[in-house]
């Protein structure tokens, strides 16, 4: 029997890193060979226990599509607890946040203190969602996107935390009893990313960074 993985409380991953999480921002940009290159890079936040259930393609989609046009990910994760271990190595250097936004695919609880610790980020972070009463098709064909009794976890608590513009961007294919990626509505938070920060991550157009 294989020894179990015990991953850190906070840490950087990579679905391509042969351990999958790195522990610090330097070792992780030291992996992707990035130094100094001026490419935007986008923070994409997630819950540990995706890592550990093997649950992360949703993730691990979005993370591709990003490099895919050009973008630096910077996929994290911290302990969700009122005394959660400070994380802001992750996404800073030198006191500077070094990514342009964050995709917050992660449940949000403590909102007070997740507000005061985004605010000290300084960059939008914005709340992909995914749909888990059916399937693409069967969202498509919803008048209310989101089921009524998961509001205040995926709407009113990341509102408090100072999460905006929250989006679904997959969906349970309901064969396999997986989430999937909606590719468009991915695109068009992509497109939020571009409206707040001025980073323009298209479909076949080349990638402009405008801060």
């Amino acid at each position: 029997v294989a020894e179990p993985i015990i991953y850190p409380e906070v840490g950087i991953y990579h679905p391509d890193y042969e351990n999958l999480v790195f522990s610090s921002l330097d070792e992780y940009l030291q992996w992707q060979n990035i130094e100094n290159t001026g490419k935007p890079m986008v923070g994409v936040l997630l819950q540990r226990a995706l890592i550990e259930s093997v649950e992360t393609q949703v993730v691990d989609a979005t993370i591709k599509q990003l490099e895919e046009k050009g973008v630096i990910a910077v996929p994290f994760f911290f302990e969700l607890s009122p005394q959660t271990s400070d994380y802001s190595a992750l996404i800073q250097q030198d006191g500077k946040t070094v990514v342009d936004a964050i995709i917050n695919f992660r449940a949000l609880h403590w909102a007070s203190k997740r507000k005061q610790e985004f605010e000290q980020f300084g960059v939008p972070v914005i709340q992909a969602l995914t749909y888990y009463d059916g399937d693409q098709q069967h969202w498509e064909n919803s008048t209310q996107g989101i089921s009524p009794g998961m509001t205040p976890f995926v709407l009113v608590l990341p509102e408090a935390a100072g999460v905006v513009d929250p989006m679904i961007v997959a969906a349970l294919n309901e064969q396999s009893g997986k989430a999937e990626i909606i590719d468009y509505q991915l695109q068009h938070l992509f497109n939020k990313v571009y409206k707040f920060t001025g980073v323009f991550i298209g479909v076949h157009n080349p990638l402009i960074h405008r801060r």
